[in-house]
């Protein structure tokens, strides 16, 4: 934070540190682990994401509403972990959105951000750079 209010960088600071919306997955991440603070930020949002992934499992399934998929997560197989969020994507209803950080390719984890359709479009009306910045649509299957 400056004196006269947060930078760009600063600005990230508080909103990761402080948003339950907002998940950053280390690469040696558990499944189960990390999708139980996604469920709970798509509660939320409006929606009941249930997880059936046992505690020491690196697959499982989710479901939200009469919509499932399978999730599978194990670091040494080299998965990606936005498949893992592509798949809660899918299940979600339409109206929540999951954004990625630009950067995910070059680091040792995932930056991901789950909000309203409306919103991100709210925000990028407040800073489109921004949002742009640090939060992109989900790169394709």
């Amino acid at each position: 934070m400056k004196s006269d209010g947060f930078d760009h960088d600063g600005l990230w600071d508080v909103i990761t540190d402080a948003s339950p919306f907002v998940f950053i997955i280390d690469w040696r991440a558990a499944l189960p682990e990390e999708l139980t603070p996604i469920a709970k930020a798509v509660g939320g949002l409006g929606a009941t994401l249930v997880v059936d992934v046992p505690a020491d499992a690196d697959d499982g399934w989710i479901s939200c509403d009469d919509r499932c998929a399978p999730v599978k997560y194990r670091a040494s197989d080299k998965d990606d972990f936005t498949d893992v969020i592509r798949a809660v994507q899918r299940v979600v209803p339409p109206a929540i959105e999951f954004r990625a950080f630009p950067d995910n390719a070059d680091n040792d984890g995932w930056t991901f951000a789950a909000l309203l359709r409306e919103e991100w479009a709210k925000l990028e009306t407040l800073d489109e750079q921004f949002v742009r910045d640090f939060f992109q649509s989900l790169p394709p299957d």
